[in-house]
């Protein structure tokens, strides 16, 4: 049976990428990743931040340490000269940035939804 039209696009587009055009289009998604994970687990923190300040409590100084390390990392991603040097790196960078954001919710999610039902309280009344 003939290839079917997406076959033969996917394997003409698949024959164009030689192994440095596929690390660097990889290096230039694990950019744009880690850089909008570290934006969306910042804003994460500065909102629990508020609930925590809310409920008298102190904030959570370390998370935002392991966040900006993250961060510090992401653009060592671009000068990984293999494709394991990037893999190795991109887990730690990823491994630093989902412990923050699972100790976050796992730790916080009571203070925070106390804190937006507090808020729609507020504006109910």
């Amino acid at each position: 049976m003939p290839p079917s039209l997406a076959e033969s696009l996917f394997i003409t587009i698949g024959n164009g990428f030689s192994p440095e055009v596929h690390l660097i289009v990889t290096k230039i998604q694990g950019l744009l990743w880690s850089t909008a994970d570290i934006v969306l687990i910042w804003f994460l923190l500065k909102i629990v931040g508020l609930a925590r300040a809310d409920q008298a409590r102190a904030g959570a100084v370390w998370r935002y340490r392991l966040l900006v390390l993250s961060a510090v990392l992401v653009p060592f991603l671009i000068v990984m000269p293999t494709s394991r040097a990037f893999f190795v790196l991109e887990s730690g960078i990823f491994g630093l940035q989902f412990g923050v954001l699972i100790y976050t919710l796992a730790t916080d999610t009571r203070s925070l939804l106390d804190f937006l039902r507090a808020i729609i309280t507020r504006a109910r009344t």
